[in-house]
């Protein structure tokens, strides 16, 4: 099985309630990639997507 890099904005689109057709986007997406792949995330987008999603989604920090 292939590895797939996931990014930081496709993690937090998916969690976005603000645009509806990146959150759909988004979701259709990580659900393809975990089906035929296996994804891959580093540390720098972890830390990139707790902040951006505890900053600018309101994502608590226990959740993100």
């Amino acid at each position: 099985m292939s590895k797939a890099f996931l990014g930081t904005n496709i993690l937090l689109y998916a969690l976005t309630v603000s645009n509806k057709a990146k959150q759909r986007k988004a979701r259709v997406l990580l659900r393809r990639l975990a089906e035929h792949s296996t994804p891959v995330i580093s540390t720098q987008v972890l830390q990139e997507f707790y902040v951006a999603g505890t900053t600018k989604l309101g994502v608590e920090p226990l959740v993100a």
